[in-house]
């Protein structure tokens, strides 16, 4: 479904950044995550909640009765990350704050650069079909020596402080 369609592109994008997520913590291929709050400490801050604290994600874990239920999956943890990301939204994180966490949590050694892979993997995962030359001017824009190592920190000021274009006055006829 698109977002044409009615469906929540914000909501989409947000599963399929847990389906990612998710996959990689679910080596077995079950669809289903054991309760470990170690675990899904791991998995939230590979989806960029760096600040979660453990005696959060014993709430969380309460709140998807994953101890009665033996674990959990996509569908019990997609509500409440896309909660979550809501009320970060509505505390105030900027969009600026929220893709630098997206993309920093591509680094678990929490290193200052990701590799060019991995920032493809990260727009991927957004459902955006960008051109292939507006990718490579990203990858760029953040790895200016073309070592296929992206500076987070130089992507982000150049996305979010490139300056502005001047408009161009009209022509008096």
């Amino acid at each position: 479904m698109t977002a044409a369609d009615g469906a929540n592109p914000t909501a989409n994008f947000i599963r399929d950044e847990v389906v990612a997520a998710f996959s990689v913590f679910d080596e077995k291929k079950t669809g289903k995550l054991p309760p470990q709050p170690e675990q899904l400490l791991a998995l939230l801050r590979s989806l960029g909640f760096d600040d979660i604290t453990p005696s959060e994600v014993e709430l969380l874990l309460f709140e998807m009765n994953a101890r009665e239920k033996g674990g959990y999956d996509v569908d019990t943890l997609t509500p409440l990350v896309e909660k979550r990301k809501a009320d970060r939204a509505a505390n105030g994180y900027t969009d600026e704050q929220l893709i630098s966490s997206a993309l920093f949590a591509f680094n678990p050694e929490g290193g200052d650069f990701i590799s060019a892979d991995d920032f493809r993997m990260a727009l991927l995962c957004t459902g955006e079909k960008l051109p292939e030359e507006e990718i490579n001017s990203m990858i760029a824009s953040g790895d200016p020596a073309g070592i296929g190592q992206i500076d987070v920190n130089v992507l982000i000021t150049k996305l979010f402080r490139a300056p502005k274009k001047k408009k161009k006055p009209k022509k008096k006829k």
